[in-house]
């Protein structure tokens, strides 16, 4: 039998609170790292991240606003993006545009360690993460203009390499950390010594930077050239339009269950309209199954929204005209 757990838990203990005034989409929400994911949301508003000590082994808890519910669940951190809005090195070889998209991979003190999500085309044989930890102020949850070249510095020239595989150290007489992929295309060069360089090679998603042997540079140019479910196992999605809208002079708790999970997740504001399905008892209480017309949340793996009974039974119906139409 399913039965109702308490209230999805906003961590009081974090390492750092991520925050977005809007967001296009969310993660999909889940119960508990594990579980099964119950919604994703579309047009966020006022999202918050809760990263705990551990986000990878206890996920990351988020809360939302769309249209006129507040809603909160646990996301994994490897499915929800980050962006670097200064330059970061990751590994000490790659440097992210504000556009490329990152995960958190775990916490260190009060700084986050920001990995990239995926490795880039021109990176191969690396012997390390791509990863850096960086203070709270640097991940945002929204793209971001940063100009990674810059921070490198002006350079002494252009060159080119004479092999599609380069060797790439993070000092000049230090071990290979990694192959760069090469083409014919210009190669920043920083500094040079009598049998290395360092350079800056843009790469589609970040700047890629550390020292290469001399020997695999070209001459130098002239610097400047160029579902269903169930809640108590009685109904379906399947069912046809809502018994009742409601329209609550307050806020309403809101649940979610999937598989065999149920927990209050957040609300749905005064003045919303409600629409309401089947009633179920479940632990000596009724529960009723609903929808939120105005919300962008769409329900998966069978998941479905429930509230108290009694929190909407005395609540006005909402006659048919009065409703506003959902956007497509």
């Amino acid at each position: 039998m399913v039965s109702v757990a308490p209230d999805l838990a906003i961590p009081t203990a974090t390492v750092c609170v991520l925050k977005a005034a809007q967001l296009e989409s969310a993660p999909a929400f889940r119960l508990r790292p594990g579980g099964l994911a119950f919604a994703t949301v579309r047009t966020v508003h006022n999202a918050r991240v809760h990263v705990t000590t551990d986000p990878v082994g206890t996920g990351l808890v988020m809360q939302v606003t769309s249209g006129p519910l507040e809603l909160s669940g646990v996301t994994r951190a490897s499915e929800l993006p980050v962006y670097a809005t200064k330059p970061v090195r990751l590994g000490g070889i790659f440097l992210p545009f504000g556009t490329t998209s990152l995960r958190i991979a775990g916490t260190s003190g009060k700084s986050l360690r920001l990995e990239a999500a995926r490795t880039p085309f021109s990176l191969r044989a690396l012997t390390m993460p791509l990863a850096d930890d960086v203070a709270c102020t640097t991940p945002s949850l929204t793209a971001t203009q940063t100009n990674v070249r810059a921070s490198l510095g002006k350079g002494i020239g252009r060159g080119h390499f004479v092999a599609s595989e380069v060797p790439l150290s993070l000092t000049a007489d230090g071990e290979p950390v990694a192959t760069l992929l090469a083409d014919e295309r210009a190669v920043d060069i920083l500094e040079r010594l009598d049998t290395s360089a360092r350079v800056a090679w843009s790469a589609d998603e970040g700047v890629v930077t550390g020292w290469v042997p001399a020997a695999y540079l070209g001459k130098p140019m002239p610097k400047g050239e160029r579902g269903s479910g169930r809640l108590g196992g009685r109904h379906s999605t399947s069912e046809g339009g809502p018994h009742e809208k409601k329209m609550c002079p307050h806020d309403v708790a809101l649940g979610v269950t999937v598989a065999d999970e149920a927990m209050f997740v957040g609300r749905v504001r005064a003045r919303a309209v409600i629409d309401v399905f089947a009633h179920s008892r479940l632990a000596g209480a009724e529960w009723s199954r609903v929808r939120v017309p105005g919300a962008e949340a769409h329900l998966e793996n069978g998941a479905q929204f429930f509230v108290r009974t009694a929190d909407v039974a005395g609540c006005p119906n909402v006659p048919a005209a009065q409703v506003t139409p959902r956007s497509p």
